[in-house]
Formats: C-alpha cells, sequence, structure tokens
C-alpha cells in the first residue's frame, strides 16, 4: 500500500490560540500542493460531520427505534438526517447570516408564534438572529451577556417544543376543532370559538409557555 504523509502549518495564527499543524496520512493520490489542499479541505469538514451525527444520534435518537426490518430502518434514518441537517443548518445560520430574514429558516406560522414569544423592543422586523435565540430559549438557553451563540443541542430541544405550539395553532384554528366544540356542548360555538385565528392560537400558546417555562427544559427531538 502507497502512503501519502499531508504536513501542513498555519501561516500566521491568531495570538489567542495555538497554530494549527496538521500531519495527515492517506492512501488517496497527491500529485501537486493543489490535491494536498483538497484533501486538507476534505478533513476540515470533519468536525461538522461529528456534530450532524451527534444531533442524529443524541438528539433524534435514532439508535433508541425499535424497528426490525431494514426497509423500515433505512426510511426513519432518511427523514432524520433531514431534520438533523435542518437543526445543524439553523445553527450555523446564526452566526454566518445573523440579520437575514427569519423567512430563511422558518415558515411563516413559526415565524408568528415566535414573534408572539419574543419580547418588543420597538423594532418592525427583528433580525433572524433573534428569532433563532427565541428558539433556543425554548430549549433551555439562558440567553445571558457572556454565553456563547446557542449551540445545537438547545436549538433541537427549542426546536421540538416549537413543532409542540405550531401544532396546538393548527389544531386551534381548524374546521373540526370547532365541528368538535358543537358535538361536545350540544351548543352553538361561542363567538371565541368561532373567530379563532392562528394569532389568537400563538397568544394562548405563548402565553401557556410562559407558565410552564419548566417543561422547555425537558423538551427533546423525537
Amino acid at each position: 500500500m502507497s502512503l501519502t504523509v499531508i504536513h501542513a502549518r498555519e501561516k500566521d495564527p491568531p495570538c489567542e490560540r495555538d497554530r494549527i499543524d496538521w500531519k495527515l496520512v492517506t492512501d488517496l493520490d497527491v500529485g501537486s500542493p493543489g490535491d494536498a489542499v483538497e484533501k486538507l479541505s476534505w478533513y476540515a469538514m470533519r468536525w461538522k460531520i461529528e456534530v450532524f451525527h451527534k444531533i442524529l444520534k443524541s438528539g433524534c435518537r435514532v439508535e433508541d427505534s425499535r424497528l426490525q426490518t431494514a426497509e423500515r430502518l433505512v426510511n426513519l434514518i432518511a427523514t432524520l438526517c433531514i431534520l438533523s441537517w435542518r437543526i445543524f443548518w439553523m445553527t450555523m445560520m446564526n452566526r454566518v447570516t445573523p440579520n437575514g430574514m427569519p423567512e430563511l429558516v422558518f415558515t411563516p406560522l413559526e415565524v408568528q408564534v415566535l414573534n408572539e414569544l419574543m419580547p418588543r423592543h420597538g423594532r418592525v422586523k427583528p433580525a433572524l438572529s433573534e428569532y433563532l435565540v427565541c428558539l433556543a430559549k425554548l430549549g433551555g438557553y439562558l440567553d445571558r451577556a457572556n454565553d456563547p451563540p446557542p449551540g445545537n443541542t438547545v436549538i433541537w430541544r427549542g426546536l421540538s417544543k416549537l413543532n409542540d405550539i405550531v401544532l396546538g395553532v393548527r389544531i386551534g384554528v381548524s374546521p373540526r376543532r370547532t365541528r368538535l366544540a358543537v358535538s361536545l356542548r350540544c351548543r352553538r360555538p361561542a363567538a371565541s370559538d368561532a373567530a379563532a385565528t392562528p394569532r389568537s392560537c400563538c397568544r394562548a400558546a405563548s402565553a401557556a409557555v410562559r407558565a410552564h417555562p419548566s417543561g422547555t427544559r425537558r423538551a427533546r427531538v423525537r
């Protein structure tokens, strides 16, 4: 077997950390400096791959499934890979594009729910980072002055909580909910039932979240 050793050292490291010094051993062809740089760029993606698998295993709990057939496992893992990618992508968007539009990441209904949960600062349109911090707070993020940006753990817990709130809002404004209220009460629905809107249900959901803040710490992606 033919092996190649690639030794890469950082030229001008910042003063607050040590110089990057990598020694990589590969059996791939490295015939030019460009080939060596390509292999280094592949290795630089290793940490992101590790984080992705952490979300898949610890956040989505893919190893806890009780499926018995390979076909069902493949379908489950394929779905959870999309969810894991979204959680990781949302975490990185908060650092790469903090001033972007919230619609880049959230659906319109998710934006409306988070609007009700965010404190009012007189701004017409908060930035994307404020929405992601609000999401992380649902997952237990404290948002103190010296805290680092939200990580994947509080994002996946917050997203699980947000999904529950969004589901409640959809149930609250559905026609079926009004018909069910009529059948249970054996009378015409009250004006508040007939006039249920996503905004009113968002307010009710946000009030429930504020009334039970401890529930956000137990939320997790299932």
